[in-house]
């Protein structure tokens, strides 16, 4: 992360990847929401991060997402990938997240 103007820009290299498209990042946020919290879990996800409604939905809707935001999800949600989640490559969620969907179907 890097400190600009009172600001936190976060710049994100995994593996060679680099950040991926606004409108993406914010269909994946989206994705989340609707695994973790359901389709209608837009305030629940907000309660969830601390944050307002209306702040939450800006997230999904026009706006990434500050650094501080994505922290808060990484600590709410430590099975879902930041990486993922930034660039689109790899798998959202991690072995955790996995294992319980399965025992879940089962």
């Amino acid at each position: 992360m890097v400190k600009q103007k009172g600001r936190i820009v976060l710049l994100f290299f995994l593996g060679g990847g680099v950040l991926d498209r606004p409108a993406d990042i914010r269909k994946r946020l989206t994705k989340i929401r609707e695994d973790q919290t359901g389709k209608r879990g837009a305030a629940e996800m907000a309660r969830r991060l601390g944050l307002p409604y209306a702040t939450y939905r800006r997230y999904e809707v026009d706006r990434v997402a500050p650094a501080d935001v994505l922290g808060k999800l990484a600590e709410e949600f430590p099975d879902v990938s930041m990486a993922w989640l930034l660039t689109g490559h790899g798998e959202p969620y991690g072995s955790t997240h996995t294992a319980e969907k399965l025992s879940a179907e089962t």
